[in-house]
């Protein structure tokens, strides 16, 4: 279930959110709606209550940047769960201390954390 935050902007963002979506989902054999939208729930809507803190303003951006990034990292696809999990629990702890980061560049920042934690993985860190 997601916030009445994440919900409103959502609802607001509903047609360009979903021409994207759409644009991957004819791309992308096999794309898994329950994956994405458990995405939606379990990591953008901890960012999108973090920012809403600091700027509502900043929502609908963060929203698009934060949607973005999950569909090029392939949220979408059941056989990227790992990868998939490792970026939803970067986003959840990172979700409140990058808040303002986050709002200030969300076209940039969930990206980069998203390819920090993925890197350190690569290399043999932990997530």
């Amino acid at each position: 279930m997601i916030s009445p935050v994440l919900a409103s902007v959502l609802a607001s963002a509903r047609a360009p959110l979903n021409r994207r979506i759409g644009e991957v989902r004819r791309a992308t054999p096999g794309f898994d709606d329950a994956a994405l939208a458990a995405f939606f729930a379990d990591a953008i809507d901890p960012v999108v209550q973090a920012v809403a803190v600091l700027d509502e303003a900043r929502l609908p951006a963060v929203v698009m940047a934060a949607a973005d990034t999950a569909l090029q990292l392939g949220v979408h696809d059941r056989a990227l769960a790992a990868r998939t999990a490792q970026v939803r629990d970067t986003w959840q702890a990172l979700a409140g201390p990058c808040a303002a980061l986050i709002a200030a560049a969300p076209a940039q920042v969930p990206g980069m954390l998203a390819n920090a934690v993925l890197h350190v993985t690569q290399q043999g860190g932990r997530s």
